[in-house]
């Protein structure tokens, strides 16, 4: 067909036609040419599935059920579906939806943004208080703790809409730090796909502008995404790319020698390990350890219910944790 005919070309992959759908997939797809790569985008273990998503899964659950239905005539009740049903319902997520199409600027999309961050936290306390069926506590607990990022990646739109109004503004720290918020839901929803290397390297860019002091953060975390995505050693080729269609400080090949190694989460992002301590003759204990910088300890918020765990931390995106088990909240230790 000639290269200027890209976009009207299709193929059939026989082999990766096979993959299932679900709304928390495995792996990525990755195309060269005529061939198509199927990598992991998580940690697999001996036995686990080989997923794909067929539909954006960046978009509210009843909306992704919609177009399952209509586009593939299949109907999916995977865990995630089951706890965005419950927590994110069409009755409380449709009125921000329709906010988007009200916006007037930059103020607007981080008042929605934060409204969003807010209804997450509000429903996580729903959650952990007993409020909601045993079926969606059970799925909620197969799920990974930090849920809050998962419900807010279903408005994605919301938060790109922040960092891009931010970049053009010139609030380069401002776009860097939505950005890394952007690619926090990406690792919970679509971990390692095109989308999430796009604004890996968005968020790099921009830290870069800002003259960030988490620049090495942002570098060893973009080459993460670009190793799992593309295999290891393609983050200078893309910096090299970029750099020569943009305009103002470029990230360069000196900044990534400078910056070794690699990062599992972005700036910005709370760190959280979950472990239980078996006490012997005594009722277990569950520890939770968050790396949270230089924030002083006088200014965190906790909040523990029965089986969440909320925090917020200066200079950290709110978070909430689902316990592996209930706990008893006037217990809790520092």
């Amino acid at each position: 067909a000639g290269r200027g005919c890209v976009a009207a070309v299709s193929a059939l992959f026989l082999v990766g036609s096979l993959v299932n759908h679900s709304c928390r997939p495995s792996t990525a797809r990755v195309i060269f040419g005529d061939t198509m790569f199927v990598r992991a985008a998580r940690q697999l273990q001996p036995g686990d599935e080989i997923t794909d998503c067929y539909i954006s899964v960046l978009r509210p659950s009843f909306e992704r059920r919609q177009m399952l239905k209509e586009g593939f005539g299949i109907s999916v009740n995977d865990d995630r579906l089951v706890v965005e049903d419950a927590l994110f319902p069409e009755t409380l997520v449709q009125p921000l939806q329709e906010r988007v199409d009200c916006i007037d600027g930059s103020q607007d999309f981080e008042a929605l943004a934060a409204d969003v961050e807010q209804l997450a936290w509000e429903r996580l306390q729903w959650l952990g208080d007993g409020g909601c069926p045993e079926a969606v506590l059970s799925a909620a607990l197969r799920l990974p703790p930090a849920i809050d990022r998962m419900l807010c990646g279903t408005l994605m739109s919301v938060f790109v809409g922040v960092a891009t109004l931010a970049s053009q503004d010139g609030q380069h720290a401002r776009a860097a730090a939505a950005y890394a918020q952007c690619c926090a839901f990406m690792e919970e929803n679509a971990p390692n796909s095109a989308y999430h290397v796009n604004w890996a390297l968005t968020a790099l860019r921009e830290a870069k502008r800002a003259k960030s002091l988490h620049f090495a953060h942002f570098v060893r975390y973009a080459r993460k995404v670009c190793n799992c995505h593309y295999g290891p050693g393609v983050l200078e080729s893309l910096i090299l790319m970029r750099a020569s269609n943009e305009n103002g400080p470029v990230v360069t090949c000196a900044d990534l020698n400078d910056a070794p190694g690699i990062e599992e989460l972005p700036p910005g992002v709370l760190a959280c390990n979950i472990n239980i301590d078996h006490l012997a003759g005594q009722e277990s204990a569950i520890i939770v350890t968050a790396q949270t910088g230089s924030a002083p300890a006088a200014k965190m918020e906790v909040v523990c219910s029965p089986c969440v765990l909320q925090l917020r931390v200066p200079g950290f995106s709110p978070t909430s944790l689902v316990l592996p088990s209930n706990v008893r909240p006037s217990a809790a230790g520092p």
